[in-house]
């Protein structure tokens, strides 16, 4: 490998390396020699020779009649070379507690609820369908919203496979009604029941599958949110036992399918 290719290896430029090995071979020499030398134009090597002499690898020599370079030892090279590897063990060193650092930063942004709004019929639509593009989820909520969230033609298309529903309801007619429409679902069902009076239901349902918390407000024409987030999916899934619990003690859960 000639000594232009192996000063390109270790990180000058191409003009650089030329201009400099021109240097050893004149000793010293004002530019009009030196551009001559490696064949570039005189411009061009006044501004290789300013970037050379920043990187003390070369000197200028004022003199009355205009300034002259001399190339420096090619120790300083070396010497170079040495300091960028010793900068480069000691950067080595930080970088265990850097990419530490780094990736705490990283998990934070990641512990973010991401929070998706659905407004209107034709959002509460797109919000039905991810719920039923999944295999299990469980639902808390009126029995309305259960009916015509499971229990409509869209449950054709789709991928639910159990649903564990604590549903409210005002009646044990009511009740029958959605065990019924249950049986006949191709959906394996697990209904828990709460009874109680019509002026004490809510108009807001939740659904929880494994990685997504869904609300529905005044279903089906209302609004809906998704929110995505481990530790709040966590925590409503924990919430959502007790409650199963409760409700189991208070009336006991009918399975269908």
């Amino acid at each position: 490998m000639s000594p232009l290719n192996r000063l390109i290896k270790l990180g000058l430029a191409e003009k650089e390396a030329a201009v400099y090995l021109a240097l050893l071979e004149l000793g010293e020499a004002p530019v009009a020699s030196i551009a001559k030398e490696s064949g570039l134009k005189r411009p061009t090597t006044y501004i290789i020779l300013a970037k050379l002499v920043q990187a003390d690898l070369v000197q200028e020599l004022k003199e009355n009649m205009g300034s002259r370079f001399k190339a420096n030892d090619p120790k300083v090279i070396e010497e170079k070379i040495q300091r960028r590897l010793q900068l480069v063990r000691e950067r080595r060193k930080l970088l265990p507690a850097l990419i530490s650092q780094l990736n705490d930063l990283s998990q934070k942004e990641s512990k973010k609820p991401v929070i998706k709004l659905y407004e209107g019929f034709n959002g509460i639509s797109l919000l039905v369908d991810e719920v039923h593009n999944t295999n299990q989820v469980r639902f808390f909520g009126d029995g309305e919203t259960c009916r015509s969230l499971f229990f409509s033609a869209r449950e054709q298309l789709s991928n639910l496979q159990t649903v564990t529903a604590v549903i409210i309801v005002s009646s044990e007619k009511e009740l029958k009604e959605l065990t019924e429409l249950a049986a006949k679902a191709q959906t394996k069902f697990l209904l828990i029941p709460l009874i109680m009076p019509a002026r004490d239901l809510t108009n807001t349902s939740l659904v929880i599958n494994d990685t997504k918390l869904f609300v529905f407000n005044d279903y089906p024409g209302g609004n809906g949110i998704i929110i995505e987030n481990k530790d709040i999916v966590s925590t409503m899934t924990q919430i959502f036992k007790y409650v199963l619990t409760g409700a189991k003690q208070r009336k006991p859960a009918c399975h269908v399918n």
